[in-house]
């Protein structure tokens, strides 16, 4: 059994934090040079067997190894070296271990973990499309490194082995840690190890054959995608292990989620291969997101990791980027100009691209959706909008404004909700009514039926999404009609010089009219005068 560690010289520790069954991380800092650390120990393994303290020691040495091997990466926890600076406190800290292995010292990352953020309220239903974009660019320029530069399969990839690094600027960066169960991919297709990792994120063949390759690690990473937009996992998280290896092992490429019927009375599953509505993806996004799902939720892992051309042939890139990765950047990349139709209460969005090359061009993809006139559609921009003033050489590229995608909580009060804004000429406004989910409606109105507790939870999220959603809409209307008022005074404090010299040339013009006009009665009457005499 370790000892307790206490402060050491000047090294403080702050606080715990995490603890599993055998191991504990704690917190500290130097109270001279302000550094901070954290430090991963063994607490106690006494009550595993020979062979499993055997794994468990074989798998803390490589741990330790990669840790500070793997110090390049930004988005890689990174081992810190005290051995030379601090002897002292590293001699403290081993001696304090209790067994014959090195404590792992690594970075501090101050923002938690993925999970932690997941486990907010206001994601129950998903993160922000910015923040998803932010973990999954992360995770993926750390994978590509593991598997390309070192042959390392990670094996545990999951939302609590990202962690969250927030620096003085305020500028956030996700990291990836936890190297326990990786291993060498030195021979990709006879590798086999037992089953490792959180049962919800494995891949099929690791049940199946135990025989994998670093492919499980792409099925891994489409996992936490679709738990990362949506706040939930893909295939029945309720359910018996049983149930899920059944239903994944027989699911088709196209599915990318798994769910239960609720109106059966049997244990019957839904294959879904769609996203849910329940998440915040713009659909642009949401479409590349499903398309990129489906290859990386590919139960069979032969065919995992590859895309189709139009002729229907794998489509590759193992020479350069793997495609995997290549088509999660073009998911990632693409630039979204956001919208909100105040009209008829609607959010759309739209891909910049070569084809959207001008302002007709987006009016005429707002009224197709919309079914407003083309010449009824009046783009807005929001306040503080950099383009200032839509203008007949305005491109759509023109308004998209790249630090507004950041919408996650922090930035939401200090930023406009979309970048247009988009009116109604004729002045009409169309709200439709709220978009019910088939769970909802079943217990509408209330009925008997006993509720289980998964689909309580549904039900409660399904719910929570859908007055959220309202809440975000309602807030949205507001604003743009705000902007609109705010428009049109603009406007008028713009031409009110203008209108004030027209209203003085009106006065001179109608004086000069007078007067003519008395000019003429003048000479109409002397006119008659002369006709008498």
């Amino acid at each position: 059994m370790p000892a307790s560690l206490k402060n050491y010289g000047n090294w403080m520790i702050l606080k715990k934090l995490g603890q599993g069954g055998f191991g504990e991380v704690l917190h500290w800092r130097n109270s001279q040079t302000g550094q901070e650390i954290a430090t991963k120990r063994l607490k106690d393994g006494s009550s595993l067997s020979t062979d499993e303290r055997c794994k468990l020691f074989d798998r803390w040495r490589q741990e330790y190894n990669w840790t500070r091997n793997l110090t390049e990466m930004p988005y890689i926890v990174r081992g810190i070296f005290l051995d030379d600076t601090d002897p002292a406190f590293m001699n403290y800290l081993n001696s304090n271990h209790g067994h014959d292995l090195p404590v792992i010292v690594m970075e501090y990352c101050n923002g938690g973990d993925v999970r932690r953020l997941l486990q907010q309220p206001e994601n129950a239903n998903g993160l922000s499309e910015f923040e998803v974009r932010e973990i999954l660019r992360s995770l993926r320029l750390a994978l590509e490194y593991l598997h390309r530069r070192y042959s390392i399969c990670h094996r545990d990839l999951k939302p609590d082995n990202i962690v969250l690094h927030r620096g003085d600027n305020g500028k956030r960066q996700y990291k990836l840690t936890d190297f326990g169960l990786a291993r060498h991919n030195q021979n990709l297709k006879t590798l086999q190890q037992s089953v490792v990792g959180t049962i919800h994120y494995y891949a099929p063949e690791v049940v199946d054959t135990g025989r994998y390759n670093n492919k499980v690690d792409y099925w891994s990473m489409g996992i936490i995608a679709f738990e990362l937009c949506c706040g939930r996992l893909p295939f029945i998280p309720h359910s018996s292990h049983f149930n899920i290896i059944v239903n994944v092992g027989k699911k088709p490429r196209e599915c990318i989620s798994i769910s239960q019927d609720p109106d059966s009375t049997s244990e019957s599953f839904i294959f879904h291969n769609e996203l849910p509505k329940e998440r915040h993806l713009t659909e642009v996004r949401a479409k590349k997101m499903t398309y990129w799902l489906r290859s990386a939720l590919d139960a069979k892992y032969q065919t995992r990791g590859t895309f189709h051309n139009d002729d229907e042939k794998p489509v590759t890139d193992e020479v350069q980027t793997p495609a995997i990765f290549a088509e999660l950047d073009k998911l990632l990349d693409c630039k979204v100009l956001t919208v909100f139709a105040a009209c008829s209460y609607k959010c759309l969005a739209y891909e910049i691209t070569p084809q959207l090359a001008t302002i007709s061009d987006l009016q005429h993809l707002i009224a197709r959706d919309t079914g407003i006139a083309q010449e009824s559609v009046v783009l807005l921009l929001p306040t503080g909008h950099p383009h200032k003033r839509i203008t007949e050489q305005t491109r759509p590229a023109d308004l998209f404004v790249d630090h507004w995608q950041d919408t996650s909580g922090r930035s939401r009060s200090s930023i406009p909700p979309v970048m247009i804004y988009v009116l109604d000429l004729n002045g009409t406004y169309n709200f439709p009514e709220p978009n019910l989910t088939p769970l909802m409606r079943l217990f509408m109105p209330p009925t008997a039926k006993r509720l289980e507790t998964w689909m309580s939870k549904q039900l409660a999220l399904e719910v929570n999404f859908l007055l959220s959603e309202e809440q975000r809409k309602f807030k949205m209307l507001l604003l743009s009609l705000r902007d609109h008022v705010l428009t049109l005074e603009d406007a008028l404090l713009t031409f009110k010089p203008h209108i004030e010299a027209l209203n003085a040339q009106k006065l001179k013009f109608m004086g000069a009219i007078d007067y003519f006009r008395a000019l003429q009665n003048a000479g109409h009457e002397f006119f008659l005068k002369m006709l008498i005499f």
